[in-house]
């Protein structure tokens, strides 16, 4: 599989399982799902329910390449910039269009595409780089940012922007 491939699978992955990753927790709801998944509709949610697909489309990545018997060097590290990409994009975009015109499904998911696209080339120029070698600084950095989310779904900031979900009129876990 060719590095353009892999990343045009991951923005569709990414897209696509990010529709029923916005659902976990409503179908599982426990610590682990409000972990990992959308506990409200607040942004600080979404930007979660994003990283998360990322992992998801890590592991997917993982292992079609272990069926196909290919190795990327660079995997880890460039799923892990490609996510830490859309979530710092949508975290700067999506408030700006939030407060100019309201919650607008179609302009949401267009945004949201926009910045997975945005983050796989990111991805991409990382997964091309040579002599990388920064997978564990990868695998680390996902955990950080895991327990960072997970710490703030529990514990969320009383910054309205971010973590008010304004459909339920509520901080934190419904």
């Amino acid at each position: 599989m060719s590095y353009k491939k892999l990343t045009i699978l991951n923005i569709v992955l990414v897209f696509l399982i990010s529709f029923l990753s916005h659902f976990m927790y409503d179908f599982l709801p426990n610590n682990l799902t409000a972990v990992f998944f959308p506990t409200n509709e607040s942004i600080f949610e979404h930007l979660k329910m994003a990283f998360t697909t990322y992992i998801i489309t890590l592991i997917i990545d993982y292992i079609i390449l272990k069926l196909k018997k290919e190795k990327f060097d660079n995997l880890v590290i460039s799923v892990f910039i490609s996510a830490i990409t859309t979530v710092i994009l949508l975290a700067i975009i999506y408030p700006i269009i939030f407060n100019a015109i309201g919650e607008n499904m179609f302009i949401t998911l267009i945004v949201y595409l926009i910045t997975i696209i945005i983050g796989n080339i990111f991805g991409y120029k990382t997964l091309k780089t040579k002599d990388l070698h920064l997978q564990e600084t990868g695998i680390i950095s996902f955990i950080i940012i895991v327990i960072i989310f997970g710490l703030l779904t529990f514990y969320p900031l009383k910054v309205k922007t971010y973590f008010y979900d304004y459909a339920n009129n509520h901080y934190g876990i419904k």
